[in-house]
């Protein structure tokens, strides 16, 4: 994943399973200020990167085939806007 571009958005991505991606919308990010990570209360991502400023790469396994979300959050962003940016993630089969 990277980020849409300079001087826009710096949004949260995460992976997440059936069960975690009904409460997501109502689970807010909040920042944990002693961990500098943000925190989503009750939700157990698979995968997540955090405030994407530059490319990353994580890996992530699946054990069980079922349904996964990829949940890409940009909540933590001040003001409101109505653009639409780009957020490229490349997802592939091993």
């Amino acid at each position: 994943v990277t980020t849409p571009g300079s001087g826009t958005i710096t949004p949260n991505l995460l992976v997440v399973d059936v069960t975690d991606n009904t409460k997501f919308s109502s689970v807010k990010p909040v920042w944990d200020s002693v961990q500098k990570t943000w925190t989503y209360e009750g939700i157990v991502p698979l995968v997540k990167i955090f405030d994407i400023t530059s490319p990353q790469t994580k890996t992530l396994t699946i054990k069980n085939q079922g349904h996964y979300y990829l949940c890409i959050d940009d909540r933590m962003e001040s003001g409101a806007s109505e653009a639409v940016y780009q957020v490229p993630v490349k997802v592939t089969k091993a």
